[in-house]
């Protein structure tokens, strides 16, 4: 098994250093998935599992429009699981020059939000920045952190705690 993980590791390192690198243009779809074990401060990393996906759409090098599904399942003790939450959000990412292979971003995105089976609906907003690092052309591998802030529904107010961290790692495919 050592053997494979090391072959597997050495392909990959020569196919990333021999690849011919084309960074996001105008007109580019990307399509990611995510993973987190955090899904915000305070949260138990051995009960609650975290994933998503993201379509990501390029009208420059330097602008993207991205749409994103993620949800956290829990873990109960008797092995039961239970969808804690799903979101769908629309954001506009901005990004900025950088090296070669790595492209570096923020942005802000709006959404919905449902919890406890969608018994409880929230309208959100937040900040993100993140990297993508391009392993060869249209692959990368990146990781993102963001701050989200919820507004209850029903009644209009703002529920405390309201906010969220969230950070995830992803691999992406232009398509």
């Amino acid at each position: 098994m050592k053997k494979l993980l090391i072959t597997i590791s050495l392909c990959l390192v020569f196919v990333a250093a021999e690849a011919q690198i084309t960074k996001p243009q105008g007109g580019d779809t990307y399509f990611e998935m995510n993973a987190s074990g955090l899904s915000s401060i305070g949260a138990d990393v051995s009960d609650t599992y975290n994933g998503g996906m993201m379509l990501r759409v390029f009208s420059s090098p330097s602008r993207a429009n991205r749409f994103a599904a993620d949800m956290s399942l829990f873990i109960g003790e008797d092995d039961s699981t239970e969808l804690s939450y799903l979101t769908f959000t629309w954001g506009i990412e901005r990004h900025m020059t950088g090296s070669d292979r790595m492209s570096t971003y923020w942005g802000n995105d709006v959404g919905i939000a449902g919890f406890e089976d969608f018994d409880f609906m929230m309208l959100m907003g937040g900040l993100f920045t993140g990297f993508d690092y391009f392993i060869a052309d249209g692959l990368y591998l990146g990781a993102e952190a963001g701050f989200r802030l919820y507004m209850d529904i029903d009644p209009l107010e703002i529920m405390l705690p309201g906010v969220n961290m969230n950070a995830s790692f992803k691999l992406g495919y232009r398509f």
